[in-house]
């Protein structure tokens, strides 16, 4: 089923639709880069209009690409790189 009224689901297997509304990122992109990571079993779509994905999962793989997710749509600006030789 897919929840609107924001009270959790019970257990982590517990299968969850979730919107994810993208503010920086590309929502074809991040779906790209994501879909490798999503059980064979979960969906993810994209809204392009609204810059949108809709990620349906158990609710630990949702919350995990939720996670990533926040650490993908960031301001350009806000992204630092490190170049880290090795021995």
């Amino acid at each position: 089923p897919t929840r609107t009224d924001g009270v959790p689901a019970p257990d982590a297997n517990f299968f969850v639709t979730q919107i994810i509304a993208l503010k920086f990122a590309d929502a074809n992109q991040v779906r790209a880069a994501l879909t490798p990571l999503i059980s064979k079993s979960a969906g993810l779509a994209v809204y392009a209009p609204g810059n949108i994905l809709v990620l349906s999962d158990t609710k630990a793989n949702v919350q995990r690409i939720k996670e990533i997710v926040q650490q993908m749509d960031v301001q350009p600006g806000d992204v630092d790189f490190a170049v880290i030789p090795l021995q």
